[in-house]
């Protein structure tokens, strides 16, 4: 289940931290369903402007740049630490464990 500490999201120190996602794909769009439920359909309500991936203090950090429909712009920032890469990550301990195994069977 995906849940949001309440921090504002004004700022990488007040970034909004998602728990209960696994994957990159999965925290992207509960990004974005955060946003939704704040302030209605994306592309009929609000317009995504940018999204970028920024790294302070050795943590990662989501940046999304909003417009209304009324022309007001909407930045947040969300705490990405928890979901950044993990389906690389996955592939990546995936990979290390096949060769682990071809080494194991030349070694015996």
């Amino acid at each position: 289940m995906v849940n949001y500490l309440q921090n504002l999201g004004n700022s990488i120190g007040d970034a909004i931290v998602i728990t209960g996602v696994l994957t990159d794909k999965e925290g992207t769009s509960s990004e974005y369903q955060y946003i939704s439920d704040k302030f209605g359909k994306r592309d009929v309500d609000w317009k995504l402007k940018t999204q970028s991936l920024l790294k302070e203090n050795g943590k990662h950090f989501d940046k999304i740049d909003i417009t209304l429909n009324s022309g007001e712009e909407k930045t947040f920032y969300f705490d990405v630490e928890s979901f950044w890469d993990k389906e690389s990550g996955k592939q990546n301990k995936s990979v290390q464990t096949l060769w682990q195994k071809i080494l194991n069977i030349f070694k015996s």
